[in-house]
């Protein structure tokens, strides 16, 4: 396998994920498909509850410039309920997050031990393929890596499209057009310098853990 054709966010790693999420979401009723969806839930709510918390120095600076007691109180009762409710929300985020990483590995590492001991696939990609390095690495390592880094940013990449779409609309309404586009337009520009400034990093960190492995074997 090229190693730069596998750095590439292209085609091929659409079909490669699809071929993955047959393997993590192996039925409408396992499990993984539950926690990703309960998952889903949490972090929808998360945004909606941030959104709140940062109404709270708004509403402070109202009932203390109009030195009300009494809302005071309110405000400050109000905020802390918010506040233990987005605690709550962070560490149920988390906590599904790493039973779904625990679910998700264990599924793809189960497939590729099956498919690595059938027939004589093993002697096939030890012996006439070295291009395919390291395979044990990619099965205990990569894999669990993989797995982590997904059930981490998955949901919140699935909910960023509705989150943006909404924000965008409540720039607009205050500032107009000149607000979100502005917002876009260093967006744009930021991607294009993190990405000239990364993707040198990315090649050299994937060449470190391929040494990794060559290393250890």
């Amino acid at each position: 396998m090229d190693s730069k054709e596998g750095l590439r966010f292209n085609v091929l790693f659409f079909r490669r994920m699809y071929t993955l999420s047959k393997i993590m979401f192996p039925t409408i009723r396992h499990v993984s498909l539950c926690l990703f969806l309960l998952l889903m839930a949490i972090v929808i709510l998360e945004q909606f509850i941030i959104y709140q918390v940062g109404l709270i120095p708004s509403r402070y600076y109202l009932v203390l410039g109009e030195k009300d007691e009494s809302g005071f109180r309110t405000v400050t009762i109000e905020s802390l309920v918010i506040i233990i409710t987005i605690a709550f929300i962070v560490a149920t985020k988390k906590y599904l997050s790493g039973v779904l990483y625990v679910t998700w590995r264990k599924l793809i590492t189960k497939e590729l031990h099956r498919v690595y001991f059938t027939d004589i696939h093993y002697y096939i990609l030890n012996i006439l393929y070295p291009q395919i390095d390291n395979v044990d690495q990619r099965i205990t390592q990569d894999v669990g890596r993989m797995c982590q880094t997904l059930s981490d940013i998955i949901a919140q990449l699935l909910v960023t499209p509705f989150t943006m779409a909404y924000y965008t609309y409540d720039c607009w309404k205050t500032t107009g057009y000149i607000g979100p586009v502005c917002v876009f337009v260093f967006f744009l520009l930021s991607t294009v310098v993190n990405k000239i400034l990364m993707s040198p990093v990315v090649t050299q960190v994937y060449k470190q853990e391929r040494k990794e492995g060559d290393f250890r074997f």
